[in-house]
C-alpha cells in the first residue's frame, strides 16, 4: 500500500482542496501503468480488470443470507 507522505494545495474552481504532491503516483499505483488506457466498455468487468483488485474468497449461501439485501 502506497503512503502519501507530502501534502500540497490545490485550487480548483475557486476552492481550494488537499492533494498528493506526486498525483501520478498515486493514480499509477491504483490503477496500473497504462491507467490513461481506455478500457472497451463490452470486455470491462468491475470485479476483474481493475489493477487494485484481487480475489479474497467467497461467501459461503449461508453467509450471503445474512449480508446480502436487495432494496
Amino acid at each position: 500500500m502506497l503512503r502519501i507522505v507530502r501534502i500540497c494545495a490545490g485550487e480548483l474552481l475557486g476552492h481550494i482542496f488537499w492533494v498528493p504532491c506526486d498525483p501520478e503516483t498515486i493514480i499509477t499505483t491504483e490503477y496500473g501503468p497504462e491507467w490513461y488506457k481506455d478500457h472497451p466498455t463490452s470486455k470491462f468487468s468491475w470485479s476483474s480488470s481493475h489493477f487494485n483488485v484481487r480475489k479474497n474468497g467467497k461467501w459461503t449461501k449461508e453467509e450471503m443470507k445474512e449480508i446480502y439485501r436487495t432494496f
